[in-house]
């Protein structure tokens, strides 16, 4: 678990955001134990990542006014990731709801799903389906869900004096970033419960256009430790 990736940073972002809007709320919610640096150390460690479940949601909220008209619209990412032992399961879930100049712009995007299997040699078996929606096998040097997770947390472990914990926003924050808008880390029982964040931006310029829109961006996850299992799915018969 050595890749230097910050929470929420390009590669979580890229592969998106748990379960619906309850998520979010959750994770903010939640109030962080103190942890002293060993014990953030250990939150951290490799074998409470070998049977977990990490629901994971971003949010981007537009509304007001814009060029030619009014905008009230919502896209929400949705990722679910599973390890259980040498068995990793991923899943996708994009949608739209709401109106751009007054046109209807709900949409759902198929539902992306993959299965990975360590073999004895390290590298994976994944499961993922065809066009047709039957499931196939090729083989993989990584697994699914184990590198996103670890993208997620990255070098954590070794930045404890770079994080203070704030009352205010209910758990770690980075010391230069009190009453800011990046991520805010929470640990229940010696480890990471959940990561929360949210950037609200009232107005902006484009082409010295004033757009008098407020987005809002909601990032969130939560951990689940112990009690997954998966099954692989069934393969169809040629």
């Amino acid at each position: 678990m050595k890749k230097a990736v910050t929470v929420f940073g390009a590669a979580v972002l890229a592969a998106v955001f748990s379960v619906g809007l309850t998520a979010c709320s959750s994770a903010e919610s939640i109030k962080s134990d103190v942890v002293t640096q060993e014990a953030w150390k250990q939150a951290f460690a490799e074998e409470n990542f070998t049977n977990v479940r990490m629901e994971a949601e971003m949010s981007v909220s537009t509304a007001g006014k814009a060029q030619g008209g009014k905008v009230d619209y919502t896209q929400t990412n949705r990722l679910t990731v599973v390890i259980a032992g040498d068995y990793e399961y991923y899943k996708v879930e994009s949608e739209m709801t709401g109106k751009i100049l007054g046109v209807d712009v709900s949409d759902e995007e198929p539902v992306a799903e993959m299965y990975s299997a360590r073999k004895a040699d390290g590298t994976y078996t994944m499961y993922t389906k065809d066009a047709s929606g039957n499931w196939i096998m090729s083989d993989s040097a990584v697994g699914v869900a184990a590198d996103i997770i670890v993208g997620m947390i990255g070098s954590l472990s070794e930045i404890y004096e770079s994080y203070v914990y704030s009352e205010d926003r209910r758990g770690y924050v980075k010391a230069d970033d009190l009453d800011g808008t990046e991520e805010v880390l929470k640990f229940k029982d010696g480890k990471l419960a959940a990561v929360w964040a949210q950037v609200e931006k009232p107005d902006f310029d484009d082409n010295d256009f004033t757009y008098a829109v407020q987005v809002i961006q909601t990032s969130s996850a939560m951990f689940t430790y112990g009690g997954q299992s998966l099954t692989l799915p069934q393969l169809t018969s040629a």
